[in-house]
């Protein structure tokens, strides 16, 4: 069995650094691909043909998005999925109240904008800096927001055939925590574990619990 982690808009591999260190999973092939959010489908595309069969893909937040859509287009290798801190759609609409309001959006583009990338940064982990902040452009910051705000992924949701273990934090402001009840409601074979207190990086807020919560569903997927 192979685990893949994905990591999310702004950072890099590395974010996950010292969760896997000090929690990694013996049995299994470990990787940690890089990924470019400016346009999910194709990623997801490059992702899924350098993947052995029996993966099982951790997407965090916009890797989530590129889990998604991998474990469709590859169902032949993928075993399962873990989605943290995910989302099918990050903008709230009409019909759907389980996103950010567009004024959040908006908000975030101005900081980044301003200040560069560090503004999301510091609006995601305050004052403490982890390994694995990409160095992003406003440029292409600009461009990855974009496809955020695009992409919607809420109708496919029901074509996911295989395991999928779903965690979030209740305290989580960037994907809200009513999306996971959402994909949850939607995705047959998924079970949803919620994080108390915990806001949008459980690897870094809450290793053990997260840890304890992928190995019990890999030796079960």
């Amino acid at each position: 069995m192979e685990l893949v982690y994905l990591h999310g808009f702004a950072t890099t591999p590395e974010i996950w650094g010292q969760f896997w260190k000090s929690n990694s999973l013996h049995s299994s092939i470990i990787r940690f691909p890089s990924l470019s959010f400016a346009r999910i489908e194709a990623e997801s595309q490059k992702l899924g043909c350098s993947l052995n069969s029996n993966t099982i893909l951790v997407g965090w937040s916009m890797g989530g998005m590129v889990a998604i859509e991998t474990a469709l287009n590859f169902p032949e290798k993928i075993k399962g999925l873990v989605l943290l801190s995910t989302t099918p759609k990050f903008v709230r609409s009409n019909e759907y109240s389980a996103g950010v309001s567009e004024t959040l959006l908006k908000l975030l583009r101005k900081r980044i904008k301003a200040g560069g990338i560090d503004a999301f940064h510091t609006m995601l982990f305050g004052d403490y800096k982890p390994a694995g902040l990409a160095d992003l452009s406003i440029e292409q910051a600009m461009e990855e927001l974009e496809e955020l705000a695009r992409i919607d992924l809420r109708e496919k949701l029901a074509d996911l055939k295989l395991p999928v273990l779903i965690i979030h934090g209740d305290q989580d402001q960037i994907c809200l925590p009513e999306a996971a009840e959402f994909m949850r409601q939607r995705i047959a074979d998924s079970q949803l574990s919620i994080l108390p207190g915990v806001m949008h990086a459980p690897m870094i807020q809450a290793p053990s619990e997260l840890k304890a919560l992928i190995e019990d569903f890999t030796e079960n997927a």
